[in-house]
């Protein structure tokens, strides 16, 4: 079914899907499948965080998390809401298909090429996530071609564009080899790692929340210029501080970290003045985990801040560099593996993606779920359902948060027990958190016990009883 409604810049006749496109659910749903795969080799073998060095091992894993399960859950959350939050029409659902393929079969190519050596297909799958990165710019690009009035929650999605551009480019990091001359022998594996954290899942999500936000709590999106400022800051921060991560200039990367801060400090601003004007009283547990991951930001930003500063003061014999969201260390040979580097690096690195990037793409994609289910007349499905639901959601946050609580700390100050027992209970949240949205979609209602609408029917009964009363 297709309804002609007002986008976000006001234009009158466009023809919007209604419905989730196909690849927007292949997305989201893999993207939980990625984050069960990589917390469950977490739990495996939790063991890798604790060493100084970062192996294949610890490279398979960061690439399971940020390209499988952060980046690949943001794509599905931006091509989920563009017709549904954003009221435009996609540019081209069979290009957010292909993105998805070649995004994933790309995945899986530099997978196998970490985890056997003589596969030799990693510049295969470097190729694939280029593609994929080119097929979404396009899409996006051309579903915001007739900007008569900019939004700056639009304008972070194809910002994100750019950034998602040079990210496929300079293909995976910690390579052999770096992808152009000009970079052998500079610390372009920091640049990517703080392009992708900072101007692909965080722009991209904090886009997507701009808009999502206000629709799910009833509030009035507003195009402010406070919003406009955060937006600017944010992106010349990100912009400078590739360059100086990738060139080693720690001083200069302080400035640019600030610069960033403020932006971010300008878009939370804004972010809780919608929260505000929510009508209702309390907040769905899809909108708490946004909100937690969001005012996490800052928090990763200080931590990398701190991490830069002490390090200015440190002589070590591999010189380090940070980037936006990871810190890692300069490549003692030309590049390649392994690589000595600090266990605050990865905290900040956990920080970052763990903490902020995977459930503020979960966060948005169930509050996508709920909108639509409160447009076809009950959030979550309605009734029992919808009550199941947030239960659900709750306790994998619960089990989700306390991972990552218990995770971090035993990652920097190397303590074994924290770090194992707090991925069991991340494997416990990547559990939770899928078979939430197989409930919430509706996948699981043909196996839900009968006593469950049975109690369901109950409640309105007895809620009809106390009215007539």
């Amino acid at each position: 079914m297709r309804e002609e409604v007002k986008d976000v810049r006001g234009n009158v006749g466009e023809e919007i899907e209604e419905s989730i496109g196909l690849g927007a659910r292949c997305f989201f749903v893999t993207s939980l499948v990625f984050l069960l795969l990589a917390t469950g080799m977490l739990a495996g073998r939790p063991d890798f965080l604790l060493r100084p060095t970062l192996t294949g091992h610890g490279l398979a894993w960061m690439i399971l998390l940020l390209l499988g399960a952060g980046m690949g859950g943001v794509f599905g959350v931006v091509y989920w809401a563009l017709p549904r939050v954003f009221r435009v029409p996609l540019y081209s659902e069979k290009f957010a298909l292909l993105h998805y393929g070649f995004h994933y079969v790309g995945v899986l190519l530099v997978l196998a090429s970490i985890v056997w050596k003589g596969f030799g297909r990693g510049e295969m799958g470097m190729t694939f996530l280029a593609c994929g990165a080119l097929v979404m710019g396009i899409n996006l690009i051309g579903t915001f071609r007739k900007p008569a009035l900019p939004d700056v929650a639009s304008a972070y999605l194809v910002s994100s564009a750019l950034w998602l551009l040079i990210v496929g480019l300079l293909g995976v990091p910690f390579s052999e080899r770096a992808p152009i001359e000009v970079l052998e022998g500079t610390q372009w594996s920091a640049g990517w790692l703080l392009l992708t954290v900072t101007g692909v899942l965080l722009n991209l999500g904090m886009g997507v929340a701009l808009r999502l936000t206000p629709a799910v709590l009833r509030v009035k999106a507003r195009n402010t210029s406070v919003a406009w400022y955060g937006f600017a800051f944010s992106n010349a921060g990100l912009a400078w501080m590739f360059p100086a991560a990738t060139f080693g200039q720690k001083s200069f990367l302080l400035v640019c970290l600030g610069v960033y801060g403020v932006g971010v400090l300008l878009f939370l601003g804004r972010y809780f003045m919608d929260v505000q004007l929510r009508e209702e009283e309390g907040l769905g547990w899809d909108s708490r985990i946004v909100f937690t991951s969001v005012w996490l930001i800052p928090v990763a930003v200080g931590v990398l801040g701190w991490a830069v500063w002490s390090r200015m003061w440190q002589e070590k014999p591999a010189e380090v560099a940070t980037a936006g969201g990871v810190g890692v260390v300069e490549e003692v040979a030309k590049g390649g593996l392994p690589l000595e580097y600090f266990s605050a690096d990865g905290a900040v690195f956990l920080i970052s993606v763990l903490a902020v990037a995977v459930p503020m793409a979960v966060g948005l994609g169930f509050g996508l779920l709920r909108l639509e289910g409160r447009e076809a007349g009950g959030e979550f499905g309605g009734g029992i359902h919808a009550k199941l639901t947030e239960q659900v959601l709750l306790a994998a946050y619960f089990n989700y948060a306390a991972g990552v609580l218990l995770v971090v700390p035993g990652a920097w100050f190397s303590i074994g027990q924290m770090l194992s027992l707090g991925s069991l209970f991340l494997v416990v949240g990547g559990i939770g958190f899928l078979g939430c949205y197989l409930l919430a979609s509706g996948k699981l209602k043909g196996w839900l016990p009968e006593r469950i609408e049975e109690v369901g029917n109950f409640e309105k009964v007895v809620e009809g009883a106390k009215q007539v009363g």
